[in-house]
């Protein structure tokens, strides 16, 4: 994960798209640039249109954009991140640094699809599938997220949303089933031992009590 380019592609999309707004012509060229900067690392979107009730706005055409990473197995992993913003603002933080993490973590895998690795360079080859999806109405109820689950939950088995990750304040990581049960011990326990990995230090833990928020 290389973070100085992560920042450049979270600049370039707040920049030049500062109004992602769901419907908007900016929401548009927004995915455009999505599918280019994709295509630009070998790999292709499947697009998922739909169309939601907005507030205000009525019935607006919205569209997901789904890259995969096909997987030794058919169950699969999605990770999500939303396109769109309110509009108000370029949304550097909520949520161009999500997608742009989205775009670099997908990078990792692209020799896997494309076979074009350096010399040298190992392709990795998931077990699961992997999903990598930029969705839209993220702003508005996660409207691309509730599509995208109703469409593949059948194959899903744990998903991980990025948004707003570039804040200053301190990373939070929430995990959580989508039943009232707290999450699976195993899943707490390996991802407290890849957070020690990447970041030589055990992740705090919120005590008894604690609110997630």
């Amino acid at each position: 994960f290389d973070k100085a380019r992560a920042t450049a592609l979270a600049r370039d999309l707040a920049e030049t798209f500062p109004d992602r707004s769901p419907g908007s012509p900016g929401a548009l060229s927004a995915r455009q640039w999505f599918a280019d900067e994709v295509g630009k690392i070998g790999l292709r979107v499947r697009r998922q249109p739909f169309v939601a009730t907005i507030p205000g706005q009525g019935r607006i055409h919205l569209e997901n954009l789904i890259v995969t990473i096909p997987g030794r197995s058919p169950q699969a992993l999605a990770v999500l991140a939303h396109l769109d913003n309110v509009g108000t603002g370029p949304g550097a933080n909520d949520n161009a640094s999500g997608i742009a993490a989205l775009i670099e973590l997908a990078r990792s895998y692209a020799t896997s699809v494309s076979g074009n690795a350096p010399p040298g360079a190992s392709i990795v080859s998931p077990a699961h599938t992997l999903f990598f999806v930029a969705t839209d109405g993220g702003e508005f109820g996660g409207l691309g997220a509730d599509r995208f689950a109703a469409d593949f939950r059948d194959r899903i088995v744990a998903a991980v949303v990025l948004d707003s990750i570039a804040g200053r304040d301190t990373a939070r990581l929430v995990i959580a089933g989508n039943t009232a049960r707290e999450a699976d011990p195993g899943l707490v326990e390996t991802t407290a031992a890849r957070i020690q990995e990447q970041a030589g230090a055990p992740p705090r833990r919120p005590g008894a009590g604690t609110r997630p928020g």
